[in-house]
């Protein structure tokens, strides 16, 4: 593997490419329905997050941990252990971990999260 690419089967590449598109393609939207441009570029940033959430769990690299019976992350360390087969999600499938549902709702979880972090008081 020498380049990022090389992470990817072709399959994966078309998805996150796709994706990728679509969150484009609705930021344009977004801008022409009259949205307020920083809207809609949070809105589209949080898309992309989304995407790099996938493309952690959609990666040539993802292996099938039978113990607990899901597909754990690509980038779990700073090195990427080598793998001669791998396991491939459906994006779309009703599962728990790695499909843009369930990616979506992490983020989503983590923007909640963040949003009641009181706001903090400077004092001169």
């Amino acid at each position: 593997m020498l380049k990022w690419d090389d992470l990817f089967n072709s399959r994966q590449k078309l998805a996150l490419i796709t994706f990728t598109e679509k969150v484009r393609l609705a930021y344009n939207k977004m801008i022409e329905e009259g949205y307020d441009k920083e809207y809609a570029k949070a809105v589209v940033s949080y898309l992309g997050l989304t995407i790099g959430r996938i493309a952690d769990f959609e990666s040539n690299l993802c292996r099938w941990h039978p113990q607990w019976e899901f597909i754990p992350n690509t980038f779990a360390r700073q090195a990427l252990p080598m793998s001669w087969d791998y396991a491939e999600l459906n994006l779309f499938s009703p599962i728990l971990t790695g499909t843009w549902e369930s990616m979506f709702g992490q983020v989503e979880d983590v923007l909640t999260h963040l949003t009641q972090i009181p706001p903090v008081e400077f004092e001169e």
